[in-house]
């Protein structure tokens, strides 16, 4: 470890197990300015990673500290400002790393890790087209498409007009099952918000799915006896039909009151969405009925929303689909405000993320938070396009 000091002062260098036990401290004092080097490794025990934090005068840095396979070891910031011996330690801790993937045909994957002691199951999706191996082909699959790009697309449901908009992948190929992914707007806002905002900018990372983009009654979604999820139904029916699309991989995201749109997808609609992504979203559309089958759950909310507030609407939610999704890290059967506590902490508007553990096979429930307002893009650019995208391609 090496430091700087510009005046005469006092170093002290402090390292923790994964529990945040103090495995050791040396304090030492810097008799002038100039740099100074404490050998690390020599207290460095044979746990694989460890956290070292090191204060010089006022000032504290912290660090993840972890062995390589030759036996040499790496050294990387983000601990800074961290208590370690309180909650936030666990909060910070929480995610640890990011597993990346590259094998020559297939698409880069990007894998959150919460411990290094773990074996991961990576499934590989080939990048030379054709879908995923295991895909159901819908009924539209090696036809003409009768559905093109545009919008105001108009669908009769029980009597009434509905419309949508929708975005086709360039160089559409009718025998490859495409993933569909229906962007609910928030109350006030319409289809057209989300067409402008590029479907929750997934036109950006998200080229090669279909986006669709549906419009609420009242540019709202009161779904009255289930009239917005009968909608969807029928409009998910028609796409199918149209076009060439992957039946096992269908998602829901929204914002807001379209979040909570996307969570009732979840709960009363399991056997249409594999995976859905809720952003700010409210318990406004929500579930009235018990559900148990688990449906891959995704949130994002800024802590300091005023509108759909945090912890009070988002975190109830997600605990739900915890339960259902059989995660056991963090625990969701705990109260819930012992089940917020172990969220990550977040300190600005990037992403403080946490990928549960003990979630049954193919069902994978993740958090990130923000500090931020009612919004589901914090910060531009943003970090949620390709975290959406990434937790839905997984599937």
């Amino acid at each position: 470890l090496e430091f700087l000091a510009a005046e005469p002062s006092r170093i002290q260098v402090e390292i923790y197990d994964m529990s945040a036990h103090l495995l050791d401290r040396v304090t030492a004092e810097i008799p002038s300015s100039g740099r100074y080097h404490i050998d690390v490794a020599g207290m460095v025990p044979k746990e694989n990673l460890v956290f070292i934090r090191a204060t010089l005068g006022g000032r504290s840095e912290a660090y993840r500290y972890f062995r390589m396979r030759d036996g040499t070891f790496a050294a990387r910031p983000g601990l800074a400002n961290a208590s370690i011996e309180s909650a936030g330690f666990a909060k910070v801790a929480a995610t640890l790393d990011t597993l990346k993937v590259t094998a020559a045909g297939f698409t880069t994957r990007s894998l959150p890790l919460s411990t290094y002691d773990t074996t991961v199951n990576v499934r590989m999706e080939s990048s030379g087209g054709g879908g995923s191996a295991d895909a159901v082909k819908s009924a539209g699959c090696g036809k003409a498409p009768t559905i093109t790009t545009g919008s105001a697309k108009q669908i009769m449901v029980g009597g009434t007009a509905r419309t949508y908009n929708i975005q086709i992948p360039d160089g559409y190929d009718n025998n490859k099952p495409y993933r569909l992914i229906i962007g609910y707007h928030g109350a006030s806002q319409s289809a057209n918000t989300v067409t402008g905002e590029s479907y929750f900018g997934l036109r950006t990372v998200a080229q090669d799915a279909i986006l669709v983009a549906p419009q609420g009654i009242g540019n709202a979604w009161p779904n009255t006896g289930g009239a917005d999820v009968t909608f969807s139904r029928q409009l998910v029916i028609q796409l199918e039909e149209g076009l060439c699309i992957d039946k096992k991989r269908i998602f829901a995201e929204g914002f807001s009151m379209g979040g909570a749109m996307a969570y009732s997808m979840a709960c009363t609609a399991p056997d249409v969405v594999r995976g859905v992504a809720v952003h700010s979203g409210c318990p406004i559309t929500a579930c009235t009925q018990q559900h148990t089958t688990p449906v891959a759950y995704f949130m994002t909310h800024g802590t300091q929303d005023q509108i759909c507030g945090y912890p009070r609407f988002g975190v109830p939610l997600l605990q739900d689909f915890a339960k259902v999704n059989g995660c056991t890290t963090p625990d969701p059967s705990q109260s819930a405000t012992a089940f917020e506590a172990a969220l990550p902490n977040p300190t600005s508007a990037s992403s403080a993320c946490i990928e549960f553990t003990g979630c049954k096979t193919s069902n994978p429930v993740r958090s990130c938070l923000f500090v931020g307002p009612h919004a589901w893009n914090p910060g531009r650019p943003t970090w949620v396009p390709a975290e959406v995208w990434n937790f839905f391609k997984q599937l």
